[in-house]
């Protein structure tokens, strides 16, 4: 079974520099990279529910160069009402069954809640800190950390094992 990629969306995917989302270099690749590597889920303020709604999902697609079918499939947990983004993540898949998995969050994006949760459960090193509007090259940083925890083949190669 593949791990869980908890992805956020702002300062991760998206640059915000000038006022308005856009993709860095790389965002599309990283993406299907990603996609064939991972089970991806949505774990951003685009959609706390976990689906996200049909009209961002179209500007998301059309930013990344995604079919947006393809990212409609990526789902998340509904976290909506609890104001951070940790009770966003399946404690028990993870705690309890040992499920492995990694959140993709840019460091503004956590709560002081969400880091606390993280240490309580001696699951900091989940968490890998990626801000692409501070830094253009952190998303293709963050994949090659990804590759080397997890003993993946790099984008563009050929799996060097079976994650499914």
């Amino acid at each position: 079974m593949a791990p869980v990629l908890y992805l956020d969306i702002d300062d991760t995917l998206l640059n915000w520099a000038d006022g308005k989302p856009r993709p860095v270099p790389g965002t599309h690749a990283f993406m299907r990279w990603a996609l064939d590597h991972f089970e991806v889920r949505w774990l951003t303020r685009w959609c706390p529910s976990g689906t996200m709604p049909e009209h961002l999902l179209v500007d998301l697609a059309k930013m990344v160069r995604i079919d947006p079918g393809e990212l409609a499939s990526i789902q998340g947990w509904n976290w909506d009402y609890s104001g951070t983004k940790v009770d966003g993540i399946s404690w028990v898949e993870h705690l309890a069954m040992g499920r492995e998995f990694v959140w993709i969050e840019n460091g503004d994006g956590l709560s002081n809640r969400d880091y606390q949760v993280l240490e309580q459960n001696g699951l900091r090193h989940c968490h890998l800190d990626c801000n692409v509007t501070t830094d253009l090259r952190a998303l293709d940083r963050t994949r090659r950390e990804l590759e080397r925890r997890f003993d993946l083949a790099p984008a563009g190669a050929e799996p060097r094992r079976d994650v499914a």
